[in-house]
């Protein structure tokens, strides 16, 4: 029992009728016939929270324990070392080295670390983002700015509507129970035969059958036609629901949270330009990465929805969120109408001496923008906050794959697999270098910047593809506790 909810986890009970005619009379009249291990998501019609996953809470009650007591790791006391004492009025910003409070007395209920918040895009090993926001959550750390791009856009968003309109709110519990809810099948709402071989390919299952073959047959058609297999309007209609039971329906909605978030920061920082400089707006603490084709813009939302017709301020943020998630190939591109006049400025300012004058006129008289996923130009944009914010220190967490080496070494081969491999590592360098070139940025000392000021912490998500919109409840599980794990080993272990 908990919270007076009960809460299953670690078995499901198998359930069928007895024989006696009697208790078949009953109601409920059922006998124990197997028990066999399941995760706590395939208890759909309980409530689930973080503490319903196994071994979550002893994780969640380390890191608080060692937190409360100072017992963290170095790394995380440079990240934490700006804090927030929310205990007065006037809302007061200080770091830890200015205090005199001893480490056991520093955290306090109304007193939190601060950090602006990156997340890398990596389709569904983002469920890996909750646990280690839950980790930090525990340890007393809350976020100014937030980012993302594609799967990490889908979490920032939902974190930046979650807590409403004060950087106090722990939103964990409340994202672990949006994504026990999230129809995984939703990702994958193309036509049916194109739904089956997907499925079917996800799988590693045989693709030589007559429907499936029809199947690989109408999808290539609908990707030479919409250039993508599913539309994603099914998974941007949930989410759009989800958002406006959190109170945000509308992108003006998630303005005036994100406007709150600005004051109560400024009102901290008590004027403290190096924290919030008068340059910095509220439409900055939020930036959802998406590609716009076809001039290749990188568009940052919400910001940049001044540049689309005025009629998408109206829209739900879920439609920016299916922009940036727009992986090319699975999901159509995100089309919006562009405003006429300041889209003309925005490609006079990117593109003037870039682009023939010509090519800039087409792309002026474009109809409508295609947006595809923000990973094809930043798939985690880690100087996102550097300009705007230097004076809060920003984390970033990458998603990669360290547990099988095997598996990634390179080999050439003189084969037509060795070739599409080769063409898709020359991609893969092109896509990742602006991510690269930024992060070298960060990394050369400044004496007129905090030494906190950037922190890029690696989660290991083993051999999870990130491709698979099929996996089952449990795998989401594991993937929640990888992050969790991480966040663990950040604070309080070390590494």
């Amino acid at each position: 029992m908990r919270g007076g909810q009960r809460v299953v986890t670690g078995t499901r009970i198998t359930l069928g009728k007895r024989k006696n005619r009697a208790r078949q009379k009953q109601k409920l009249s059922f006998t124990l016939i197997s028990i066999s291990k399941i995760s706590f998501w395939d208890t759909h019609s309980l409530p689930i929270s973080i503490y319903s996953i196994r071994g979550a809470s002893e994780l969640l009650e380390e890191i608080e324990f060692a937190a409360k007591k100072g017992a963290t790791t170095s790394l995380f006391n440079k990240l934490s070392a700006l804090r927030m004492d929310f205990s007065n009025a006037g809302k007061k910003l200080y770091t830890a080295d200015q205090k005199s409070k001893k480490p056991s007395e520093r955290y306090l209920e109304s007193e939190f670390a601060l950090c602006n918040l990156v997340l890398q895009g990596g389709g569904v090993l983002g469920l890996a983002h909750v646990g280690f926001i839950a980790g930090l959550e525990a340890a007393g750390v809350r976020f100014a700015g937030l980012a993302g791009t594609s799967a990490g856009a889908i979490v920032a968003t939902t974190l930046a509507c979650a807590r409403g309109a004060s950087m106090r709110t722990a939103c964990s519990d409340r994202l672990i129970q949006l994504l026990s809810e999230m129809p995984m099948d939703l990702f994958i709402d193309g036509p049916p035969g194109t739904r089956l071989a997907i499925k079917r390919m996800l799988a590693k299952r045989n693709l030589f059958t007559l429907p499936i073959l029809f199947g690989i047959y109408s999808s290539l058609v609908r990707f030479t036609q919409r250039r993508g297999l599913n539309p994603g309007i099914a998974f941007e209609n949930w989410l759009q629901t989800k958002f406006r039971e959190m109170g945000v329906e509308t992108i003006g909605d998630l303005d005036q949270l994100l406007e709150s978030i600005h004051e109560e920061l400024k009102s901290a920082s008590n004027s403290n330009k190096d924290i919030v400089p008068e340059v910095f707006k509220p439409g900055y603490m939020l930036r959802v990465v998406a590609n716009a084709l076809p001039s290749g813009i990188k568009f940052e939302f919400p910001r940049d929805t001044r540049y689309l017709a005025p009629k998408y301020q109206n829209g739900s943020p879920a439609q920016f969120v299916r922009a940036s998630m727009a992986i090319p190939v699975f999901f159509e591109p995100k089309s919006f109408e562009p405003n006429k006049e300041a889209w003309r400025e925005r490609l006079q300012y990117s593109l003037s001496d870039l682009d023939a004058s010509q090519r800039l006129v087409d792309l002026e008289n474009q109809p409508e923008l295609f947006f595809v996923d923000g990973g094809t130009l930043s798939n985690i944009p880690v100087d996102a906050f550097a300009r705007r914010m230097p004076g809060i220190p920003t984390l970033a967490l990458s998603l990669v794959k360290w547990s099988n080496p095997d598996k990634q070494r390179y080999v050439f081969r003189r084969s037509l697999r060795g070739a599409v491999t080769d063409a898709a590592l020359l991609i893969e360098s092109m896509r990742r270098q602006r991510d690269r070139d930024a992060l070298e940025r960060l990394r050369e000392p400044d004496d007129t910047l905090p030494d906190n000021r950037f922190q890029l912490v690696s989660v290991d998500t083993k051999d999870a593809d990130w491709l698979n919109f099929t996996m089952g409840n449990a795998e989401m599980a594991d993937l929640f506790m990888i992050g969790l794990r991480r966040a663990h080993n950040y604070i309080v272990v070390g590494g």
